[in-house]
C-alpha cells in the first residue's frame, strides 16, 4: 500500500491461477464483509451476525459499481477482453486503504459507542472524519493509479482518465443509492 507500483508489478508477475469466483471472494465479497462489520460496529458497538448479515446484504451493492467501473475502463481504455479474473484479483488487491479506514473507523465505533460522523457536519469531530477520508480517497486514487499503469498497462494520462472514469461511476452510484434511499438530502440540509 506504501509503494503500489512495486506491489503491483510483483504480484503480477507471480504466476497464481485465479478463478473468477475466486476473485470475486477476494475482492468485492470480502469488502462487503468488511464494510458490514465496521457498520455493525457504528451501530451496535460489537459484531455478531444480527448485525453483521444485515450490514453486509445492505451494503453489498458497494463492489458492484466498482467493477463495472473496472470493466468499463478495462473496455474503453486497454481494450475488450481486459477484464479477466486475475484483473479483477489484482484490483481487489487495492482496497488496502478503504480496509485501514473502515478498521480506523470501528475501532473509533468501539471506543467512542456514540461515535456518529457525517462528512456534512460542521462539528470538530465531524471535520476531523471528513480530512481522514479526503486522505483515504488520495491514497486510494495512488494505488488505483498504479494498477491501471502496471496491471493494465495503461500511459500515465490513461490511467488518470481510468481512475476518473471509474471513480466518477462509483461515486455517481453511491450518490444515486443515497438519493433514491432518501437518505442524502437530510444530510445535506
Amino acid at each position: 500500500m506504501t509503494r503500489p507500483r512495486e506491489a503491483y508489478a510483483e504480484l503480477q508477475a507471480r504466476p497464481e491461477p485465479t478463478t473468477l469466483l475466486g476473485a470475486l471472494a477476494r475482492g468485492p465479497l470480502r469488502m462487503s464483509l468488511a464494510i458490514g462489520a465496521a457498520v455493525a460496529f457504528l451501530n451496535g458497538g460489537h459484531l455478531g451476525p444480527a448485525r453483521v448479515l444485515p450490514a453486509v446484504v445492505c451494503w453489498s451493492f458497494v463492489p458492484l459499481p466498482r467493477l463495472a467501473g473496472l470493466a468499463l475502463v478495462a473496455a474503453l481504455l486497454a481494450g475488450r477482453g481486459r477484464t479477466t479474473a486475475r484483473v479483477i484479483d489484482l484490483y481487489g488487491a487495492g482496497q488496502g486503504p478503504w480496509y485501514v479506514w473502515l478498521l480506523g473507523l470501528s475501532l473509533a465505533a468501539v471506543l467512542h459507542p456514540g461515535l456518529r460522523p457525517s462528512v456534512f457536519s460542521l462539528r470538530p469531530g465531524d471535520v476531523v472524519f471528513t480530512l481522514i477520508l479526503a486522505a483515504v480517497i488520495a491514497w486510494s486514487v495512488v494505488v488505483r493509479l498504479a494498477f491501471f499503469r502496471v496491471v493494465l498497462g495503461l500511459s500515465a494520462a490513461r490511467a488518470r482518465l481510468a481512475v476518473l472514469l471509474s471513480g466518477a461511476l462509483f461515486w455517481s452510484a453511491i450518490a444515486a443509492y443515497w438519493l433514491a434511499s432518501d437518505q442524502l438530502l437530510p444530510r445535506i440540509q
